[in-house]
């Protein structure tokens, strides 16, 4: 019984002997034979294939992570969603979409990407269970370095011969035989492999990209990657904004904000614009320039002063800011050019911005002003688009009305700008009593709303009348203010209200004076013609004529109350006799007797009662 488990352990040690030493023949097999000169032949398919032993073999290239805008396929959808990656090369061979063998369809880089980065990594070396028997280090502290190097990028057409008319290409940083770009881990990418693209017409182009990756091992095998590139030419990724305004879109520039900004222009000491794009774009440092020298420009941001003199424009947007530095009061054209980077030696894409700047104060154009008469029920135009409609304008003074008495080709403008001549436009009658100004802006005023400051100012002869402000515009701009019945809807109106309290008969000029913030004050004039107040008798009393008709009233009640209690007394003597009558109706005389009998007959009840004396 005891011998049985003695025999089993010798047994089971014996069979570990024989395991453990075919295991040993193995591998010195495997030494022997990896010692043996390898066939050429045999030696140049393996360098082709990508180096499968060593440590190079474990180089990988990918995108990502967090690639936005990841390579797409011939159905023209990206491979996969944005934000992940996609595996180009690994396990010393490239994956089938990226495939110099030409078996199966390449990938396709979009339009919108003007530059790839690609990421190096060395894979997780896997650790098997023999190597743990034998004390294997899994330590990755310890493995080789794998590098890449010898960088060579080409470009056919999609007949397959070497350049094309459709795009150039080139390795942003260049990668010569020598040189090497170290493989980060899996979590820290290195990402200094970066291919730039420069589209010189529409159409595709194949791209191809070689490279060699070594180790410290001494091993080394050949990268080859190719995916096909998709040209457009333009600016339809890019989107430039000014404030709340759409400036370029779709490649364009927005008709409105051309119109506005090369008619009226801005007043402001720097105008910000931001720029995004659906994609990457790579773009040149942009310079600004000035036709004028009264007026100079200068370019502020993190595009104003970009590394390596280009700036890469995606998803996330960047401020760019023109600022200005006025010498004297007039106005200037600037210009705001952005290029795409190219280093084909063609002309590159250029973005071109032109707009009008004013040194100086100067009208605000996006107001209307109307003269409203709350008698006739109508209102007049007085103001409109930076200019004081004619018959509005403030009186010509004496040496202004010399001025404009002479001749000149420009005299109308002049008066229209400076003052009016003439009978004014609006005389407002005698019964009205009120008079309203309503201002409004239009859309495009939004951008940069009018405030008026400080309170509007009114001139008028103080002998003939006096004017009072019931209502002002606010120092709120309009366009900031919301409306109470439609929320987030801007305010475009306001309203200047007037009242007039007439002295004497005549006529005055009423001048209005709005200040508008950073601009010119507006002048609006017209004519009030007045009446003096006249008394109407019978409908009014002076105080002694108050205090006589309050006398005469209490006289009368006086003399009504006398009346009245002297007719009562009388009423009451008059009563009595009637009274004695309805109890004695007749008295009779005794005539024979002397008189000296009477008798009398009182009714009671329905008794007769007869008294004699």
């Amino acid at each position: 019984m005891v011998g049985r488990p003695v025999a089993a352990r010798a047994a089971a040690v014996v069979v570990a002997v024989a395991v453990l030493c075919s295991f040993s023949a193995v591998l010195v097999a495997a030494e022997e034979e990896a010692d043996e000169p390898a066939d050429p032949a045999e030696q140049a398919v393996n360098t082709n294939a990508g180096a499968r032993e060593g440590a190079a073999s474990q180089l990988s290239i990918g995108t990502g992570p967090e690639d936005s805008f990841p390579f797409g396929s011939e159905a023209g959808a990206s491979q996969g969603a944005a934000g992940t990656d996609e595996v180009l090369f690994e396990g010393g061979a490239a994956t089938a979409r990226f495939s110099c063998g030409g078996h199966a369809a390449l990938a396709i880089e979009q339009p919108n990407v003007a530059v790839r980065r690609l990421g190096i990594w060395m894979a997780a070396e896997a650790v098997g269970m023999l190597d743990n028997l034998v004390g294997g280090n899994s330590d990755n502290a310890e493995r080789p370095d794998v590098w890449v190097t010898d960088g060579q990028l080409r470009v056919f057409s999609e007949d397959g011969t070497q350049g094309s008319p459709v795009l150039f290409a080139a390795l942003d940083s260049q990668l010569p035989n020598g040189t090497k770009i170290q493989a980060g881990d899996e979590q820290n990418r290195n990402k200094e492999l970066t291919v730039q693209y420069d589209c010189r017409q529409e159409g595709k182009a194949v791209v191809e990209l070689r490279l060699r990756a070594e180790s410290d091992d001494k091993s080394s095998g050949s990268v080859c990657l190719r995916w096909v590139k998709q040209c457009v030419i333009g600016w339809s990724s890019m989107t430039i904004e000014q404030d709340d305004t759409i400036v370029v879109t779709d490649g364009k520039i927005q008709d409105d904000w051309l119109q506005r900004m090369t008619s009226e222009g801005t007043n402001r000491q720097a105008v910000k614009f931001t720029l995004s794009a659906e994609g990457l774009e790579l773009i040149r440092k942009p310079t600004v320039s000035s036709d004028q020298k009264l007026v100079s420009a200068e370019l502020l941001g993190p595009l104003a002063y970009p590394r390596n003199e280009k700036s890469e424009i995606s998803r996330d947007s960047v401020d760019l800011t023109v600022s200005f530095n006025c010498l004297f009061d007039g106005h200037a054209f600037i210009t705001l050019v952005i290029e795409k980077d190219t280093f084909s030696g063609d002309e590159p894409e250029r973005l071109v911005l032109k707009f009008r700047k004013v040194c100086g104060t100067e009208a605000y154009q996006h107001l209307d002003v109307f003269v409203k008469s709350e008698k006739y029920k109508n209102r007049t135009k007085a103001y409109s688009q930076g200019a004081v409609v004619r018959g509005f304008g403030r009186p010509c003074k004496g040496s202004e009305s010399q001025a404009l008495a002479l001749p000149s080709p420009h005299q109308e403008q002049a008066q229209a700008e400076t003052c009016h001549q003439g009978a004014p436009a609006l005389v407002v009658s005698e019964e009205e009593l009120r008079t309203v100004l309503e201002l409004e802006i239009d859309k495009f005023g939004n951008s940069e709303p009018p405030k008026f400051e400080p309170l509007p100012d009114i001139t008028y002869d103080n002998k003939v009348l006096r004017v009072q402000v019931l209502q002002s515009p606010s120092a709120t701009p309009l366009g900031n203010r919301k409306s109470g019945k439609r929320h987030g809807v801007a305010n475009r109106r306001q309203v200047l209200s007037l009242k007039y309290t007439c002295f004497k008969d005549g006529e005055s000029m009423i001048m209005v004076t709005m200040h508008v913030l950073a601009h010119n004050s507006i002048n609006l004039a017209w004519k009030k013609r007045c009446v003096e107040p006249k008394v109407k008798a019978g409908k009014a009393f002076t105080a002694p004529q108050a205090i006589m008709v309050t006398m005469f009233c209490i006289g009368v009640v006086v003399v009504l109350g006398l009346v009245c209690y002297v007719y009562s007394d009388s009423s009451k003597e008059t009563e009595e006799p009637k009274s004695q009558k309805k109890a004695y109706r007749h008295v009779d005389e005794d005539e024979e007797n002397g008189g000296s009998n009477l008798e009398m007959t009182k009714a009671i009840g329905n008794q007769e009662v007869v008294y004699h004396s």
